[in-house]
């Protein structure tokens, strides 16, 4: 869900990798040029493989979830803006949880990769105990069974070099409990060449925030 330049990428490596995907994304230009093999945003080599996911039948996109669809993993990948008062604003994030609510079914996964504080996974299980009251959604560190695997596998890519990144980087699997963590680890070796490490969805979000301030004082010292 959101195909913008974190997530049509991730779209195109999962389908190359064997996976049927579908891509979510408001934006009905973007999809309708998606569907027609092309790109709409400016990555190298992305659109060679759009068209050739997309040509094979691995890769398809619209602008909302449908009855019928039958998805086994939820990719969240959407804007994570700041308020005016610099309070980081989940809303799309909010919006992605709540369109894919109604067709959650036992045994998925719903992955966050947009860059959000810490705490975000937790909030996602509260939105949907509210949304889907007849499933069982794990809460932090809870250990038992439960119906549906939440983590935060946060993107770590640079532009220009996203195709390559993507599958070569190590990963952070921050399961929203351990069980979380091991199912989602699976999901995400089946396209990571690059180590994944387990750990859990507070410790994966402080290490995405320790990354991004590391990177930003590094540009702001050598500005």
């Amino acid at each position: 869900i959101g195909l913008g330049y974190i997530g049509l990428p991730t779209a195109v490596t999962v389908a190359t990798a064997g996976h049927q995907v579908l891509g979510i994304d408001i934006n009905k230009l973007a999809v309708d040029t998606i569907n027609a093999g092309g790109v709409h945003i400016r990555e190298p080599k992305l659109d060679a493989l759009v068209r050739a996911t997309v040509a094979n039948g691995k890769f398809s996109s619209k602008t909302q979830l449908e009855l019928g669809d039958q998805n086994d993993v939820y990719i969240i990948a959407v804007p994570t803006p700041f308020k005016a008062n610099k309070k980081p604003d989940l809303s799309f994030v909010q919006a992605a949880v709540e369109s894919l609510a109604p067709f959650l079914k036992k045994g998925d996964c719903v992955i966050l990769e947009s860059t959000s504080p810490v705490g975000s996974t937790a909030q996602i299980a509260a939105w949907l105990s509210t949304l889907r009251t007849d499933l069982s959604i794990p809460i932090e560190n809870m250990e038992g069974d439960y119906d549906i695997s939440i983590a935060y596998c946060p993107e770590r890519v640079l532009p220009g070099n996203i195709l390559h990144e993507i599958v070569h980087n190590d990963r952070i699997i921050g399961g929203l409990t351990q069980a979380c963590a091991g199912k989602v680890h699976a999901f995400y070796k089946t396209f990571v060449q690059g180590e994944c490490i387990k750990t859990n969805a507070r410790t994966a979000a402080m290490c995405k925030l320790t990354e991004n301030a590391y990177r930003d004082v590094n540009i702001a010292f050598a500005n």
